[in-house]
């Protein structure tokens, strides 16, 4: 690994602790991996910075169909006596196949071959850090890495190709495995970097279009197959039933960040330079671990809230684009500016006891 190379890994495995130790934000800690050169998948990007929503994955009478099979066991024990009591350790996140081979290599892989497997499993950042300094300092602390598929190469020297490895190793490959049961194209967009198979696709995203039947029927539309079909329809649903309180999603929804973000840089303030916004009216809890919960306001119509300026000011508002935060009806709020010698509002009579304060 030369110095540059080095240097990368570095910054990578010290950004993704830096956004495990919450010293940086998700957003800055994704700009830092594009610096990088270091993406994550779309679905990967959501999750970071929590546990997959996985409880109570499985029963577990789905999780192995009925346990391997006399064949199988015999081989296991065959071939894998000879290591016993070696380890083999990776980490992964949380997901479906790691919760499931995590039980099988308990239930059936150690069982049979004495060969002990150690799962470490924590949030993606970590999955990245680890993966990371472990190849950067060539220390060997793990067996496997779980990589997603955005990661391919920057772990291309790292890895080794498991089908020639095991083409050069005929006595510990498993009987009847076919590289042709996996999809091509899987293989290609999960897997493969530059033609070079780094690994055997393991936790593959699914995606499925899910619409309403009797909307469709309504307004006579098709279920569209590609993506310029599906944005048409979504478009002709948005059209059709605004009215009723029903959106199509017809294009780039923006954050409240990218709503403030664009609105302030005519006047040449950048995204990073602005601060933590005030939110007016707004329901926001916190949970005990953390996490930002955007409820329906407990404001009321006619409530406001008087702001006084006391030097000159560039001031960005922005109504949340979440739909809770409006009770989902997309109404814009009124925002007024008025001089030093106008009159303010009106005061309305105050709550009544135990009713929720005019802003949160």
């Amino acid at each position: 690994m030369d110095m540059k190379e080095f240097d990368r890994k570095t910054y990578i495995a010290d950004s993704a602790q830096a956004f495990a130790d919450r010293r940086i934000t998700k957003r800055q800690f994704l700009r830092r991996l594009a610096i990088a050169g270091v993406g994550l998948s779309s679905f990967a990007a959501t999750m970071l910075g929590k546990t997959r929503p996985f409880p109570g994955l499985t029963p577990p009478a789905a999780r192995a169909d009925t346990g391997a099979s006399p064949e199988m066991t015999k081989w296991l024990q065959d071939v894998g006596s000879k290591y016993k009591g070696t380890k083999i350790r990776y980490t992964s996140e949380a997901t479906p196949p790691t919760i499931v081979a995590n039980q099988l290599a308990k239930d059936e892989f150690t069982a049979n071959t004495g060969i002990e497997v150690e799962i470490e499993i924590v949030p993606l950042e970590q999955v990245l850090q680890k993966a990371t300094v472990d190849v950067q300092g060539q220390l060997g602390s793990y067996d496997l890495y779980y990589l997603d598929q955005s990661w391919t190469a920057l772990f291309i020297n790292d890895t080794i190709d498991p089908k020639q490895y095991y083409a050069d190793k005929k006595d510990i490959a498993l009987p009847d495995f076919d590289w042709d049961d996996f999809s091509k194209p899987l293989v290609q967009g999960i897997s493969t970097y530059k033609d070079k198979l780094i690994g055997v696709p393991f936790d593959i995203p699914i995606f499925i279009l899910m619409y309403r039947k009797d909307l469709f029927d309504k307004h006579g539309l098709k279920v569209p197959t590609t993506m310029d079909e599906y944005m048409a329809t979504v478009k002709a649903l948005d059209e059709a039933e605004r009215g009723n309180g029903i959106y199509g999603t017809t294009g780039h929804h923006p954050s409240c960040f990218a709503n403030l973000a664009s609105a302030l840089a005519p006047f040449g303030i950048a995204p990073d330079t602005i601060p933590t916004t005030l939110n007016v009216f707004m329901n926001v809890e916190v949970q005990p671990n953390g996490e930002l919960r955007i409820l329906p306001p407990r404001s009321r119509a006619g409530d406001h809230i008087v702001l006084r300026a006391e030097m000159d000011m560039i001031v960005g508002v922005t109504a949340c684009s979440a739909e809770l935060s409006n009770n989902g009806s997309f109404k814009p709020i009124d925002v007024e500016l008025l001089s030093p010698e106008a009159r303010l509002p009106a005061q309305r009579e105050p709550h009544g006891a135990g009713e929720a304060p005019a802003s949160v």
